[in-house]
């Protein structure tokens, strides 16, 4: 699977366990396990599966917004915008450095 595909399918299940638990924060709008029914008896005490659905919705935006691996998104490519666009080019300037008077 792609990483952006991983990503969407972290936000989207990351949401339906934190609204499963939505009345955790605001109570009398819908009731417990809603959603998903009782978990009540996989839930390890104190921990909730909100809390796991706050991590993957977070995970699944860092998915989704982070480059992959290895990729740096400053790389130029030099066949498309010429030669004269490399950065490194500016280094290799020999001559006088200007000296900033009355600072």
């Amino acid at each position: 699977m792609e990483r952006k595909t991983i990503g969407l399918l972290f936000v989207v299940v990351g949401a339906i366990l934190f609204l499963d638990e939505l009345w955790f924060f605001v109570p009398g709008i819908v009731p417990h396990g809603w959603l998903l029914g009782d978990w009540s008896w996989i839930h390890v005490y104190p921990f909730h599966h909100w809390m796991l659905g706050v991590v993957m919705i977070l995970g699944g935006v860092l998915l989704l917004k982070r480059p992959p691996a290895g990729a740096s998104p400053t790389i130029i490519d030099p066949e498309q915008h010429g030669e004269d666009h490399n950065p490194t080019s500016r280094m290799e300037y020999d001559g006088p450095v200007p000296m900033l008077s009355g600072v």
